[in-house]
């Protein structure tokens, strides 16, 4: 029963953050989160670096991610700090990439791409977790189980995704394609999933002259997706199907990231499949061949026992620590800026 219970409530505070964030996010209030002056100018103003809610979202579905990969990880026993040590050097491994598999694929500079650093954890994480296997049983006494944990991180990994689309709804980035544009037999249906950017500094509007105009809101679906599949993980997680809830997870996110390309507006690349539907293809491929060489793990978990060792000062400080990391890596704007005036108000001296 507690795991039907927090099943429900994980679905319920997700259910009420999309439904207000697919509503408001769009907006140009919600791009912004704040400006720190740099330099000053001649004519009195400041030069500002702009602090993006895209950083923001980020940063808290990382968090959330790591939180869920966590948890499940310590409901099958694993130690805290062998789990803090393998998904530290995953993050090292993955968070980079999505800046140079971004720079790889579009040759921009100032972009960021979450299906490189997925690609990258996703398929590199296993191959790392075999190789600490043996390190971790000779050196510390711990067995490493690898299917129950790229299962945890797959899962992780959705609702990471999932909440964090909604980052993009506010850059205004990863965006759909017009709804005039589909097929006329789509449309009926894609207008139920169409959102309309406002601001001229959201992406869409500045790369494809979108502001204002009603495009297939293909963020908040992904979101939609990923989060349901990932309620379905953890309820198999839990019940000790670690192999289904794997390919689960690694299947619907990978193949829908394929199909969704088709219906994306933004640039993938100048071919018409973008390398990115093609690493999501190797990473169901990769899957298929983990889940046959990695054996199955008879593992119980405790949702309970979980969630009592989570509550850990140093657990606390260390997800403190990624998400102000997370926050200064991706939500620092390298691509809009700002002129600031301060005045006193003389109306209240």
């Amino acid at each position: 029963m507690q795991n039907v219970i927090f099943i429900t409530v994980v679905a319920l505070v997700l259910g009420i953050l999309y439904f207000w964030g697919f509503k408001h996010l769009p907006h140009e209030r919600w791009q912004i989160l704040g400006t720190i002056p740099i330099r000053k100018e001649e004519n009195g103003q400041w030069q500002g670096l702009n602090l993006t809610y895209y950083g923001l979202i980020n940063a808290c579905a990382v968090t959330f991610a790591l939180f869920i990969t966590f948890l499940l990880l310590t409901a099958v026993g694993l130690p805290l700090k062998t789990i803090a040590f393998t998904v530290c050097g995953i993050l090292i491994l993955c968070v980079p990439s999505a800046k140079w598999i971004a720079r790889l694929v579009e040759k921009k500079k100032h972009t960021f791409t979450i299906g490189g650093a997925s690609f990258c954890g996703l398929v590199g994480a296993p191959l790392l977790l075999l190789i600490l296997q043996p390190i971790f049983s000779y050196w510390g006494g711990v067995y490493l189980p690898v299917l129950p944990f790229v299962t945890a991180m797959a899962i992780g990994y959705a609702f990471g995704e999932g909440s964090g689309r909604l980052a993009c709804l506010s850059f205004g980035c990863c965006y759909g394609k017009p709804i005039d544009t589909l097929p006329p037999k789509f449309q009926r249906w894609a207008s139920y999933f169409s959102v309309v950017f406002q601001g001229e500094t959201k992406k869409a509007a500045y790369a494809d002259g979108l502001n204002g105009c009603r495009i297939l809101a293909i963020q908040a679906v992904t979101s939609v997706i990923y989060s349901i599949i990932g309620l379905v993980g953890i309820y198999l997680f839990l019940h000790g199907h670690y192999k289904s809830a794997y390919l689960s997870c690694i299947f619907v996110t990978q193949i829908w990231r394929i199909l969704s390309e088709f219906v994306r507006a933004d640039f993938r690349g100048s071919k018409n499949i973008s390398i990115y539907q093609y690493l999501s293809g190797i990473v169901v491929l990769s899957a298929l061949i983990y889940s046959v060489i990695l054996p199955e793990m008879p593992l119980p978990a405790d949702l309970s026992q979980g969630l009592r060792n989570l509550w850990h000062p140093e657990l606390i400080v260390l997800f403190q620590f990624l998400w102000v990391f997370i926050f200064l890596f991706t939500g620092r704007s390298e691509i809009t800026a700002a002129r600031i005036s301060f005045f006193v108000r003389s109306d209240r001296i």
